[in-house]
C-alpha cells in the first residue's frame, strides 16, 4: 500500500538545530503562500483503520520528540489505540513492540540489521520507525516501509543513498553543506 501525504507542518523553528531551522526558513521563502497554508492545515497524525503515522513520537506529536529506545516508544505506544504505528524524525531503522512478552512498562524493544521484516502478531502493538528516505544517519542508504494492512506484513527496503550527488545539489543552491555530510561521501 502507497501512501503519498505529508504528516503535520513545522510551525516553529524554536529548539531545532541551525542547519533544520536554517532549511526551513529557506523553504518558507521559496514556497508560495497556498503551498505554506496547505502544509499548515495538514494533521500532525495520519490515521487510518488500524493504524496511525507521526513524524515523531505520538504522546505530543507537535513537539516532534524523538523515540530513540524503549521508553520513549512506550510513552507513544501508550497514547494511542491502534496497533500499528509508523514515526521517523531520528532517521534510524527500528522496531517496538508492546504486548505478548512485555508489559507497558519495559515494552520489548527489537532494532535488527538482517531481520527486520515481521508480520504482526495478535495482541501486539508495534511502533517502526521507517528510517529515511533522504538523509540517512547511521548506514549510507534510504529507508522505507511495505505495510500490508491485510496481512499484518511489514517489509523493510533499502536502496543506496547517493551522499555526493545531495551533496553538490546543496552547493549548486548556494546551500552549506554540513560536515557530516561532507564526511559520509567517502563512505
Amino acid at each position: 500500500m502507497m501512501l503519498p501525504f505529508l504528516v503535520g507542518a513545522t510551525r516553529t523553528t524554536d529548539g531545532m538545530i541551525d542547519t533544520a531551522r536554517e532549511g526551513t526558513e529557506r523553504h518558507r521563502r521559496e514556497l508560495g503562500k497556498g503551498d505554506l497554508d496547505w502544509l499548515r492545515a495538514l494533521p500532525y497524525v495520519y490515521e487510518n483503520d488500524g493504524f496511525a503515522v507521526a513524524h515523531a513520537n505520538f504522546a505530543n506529536p507537535h513537539f516532534m520528540d524523538y523515540i530513540h529506545d524503549r521508553f520513549e516508544a512506550r510513552d507513544s505506544m501508550t497514547s494511542r489505540e491502534e496497533r500499528m504505528l509508523f514515526v521517523g524524525h531520528t532517521h534510524v531503522p527500528a522496531v517496538f513492540t508492546l504486548g505478548f512478552f512485555s508489559d507497558l512498562y519495559f515494552p520489548d524493544c527489537r532494532h535488527e540489521e538482517d531481520e527486520r521484516d515481521f508480520r504482526m502478531k495478535e495482541g501486539c502493538q508495534y511502533l517502526v520507525n521507517v528510517g529515511a528516505v533522504g538523509y540517512p544517519r547511521v548506514r549510507p542508504y534510504s529507508n522505507y516501509v511495505l505495510f500490508d494492512p491485510e496481512s499484518g506484513e511489514v517489509q523493510f527496503r533499502e536502496v543506496d543513498f547517493d551522499f555526493r550527488g545531495y551533496a553538490d545539489a546543496m552547493k549548486a543552491k548556494s546551500i552549506p553543506v554540513p560536515p557530516w555530510i561532507e564526511e559520509r561521501i567517502y563512505f
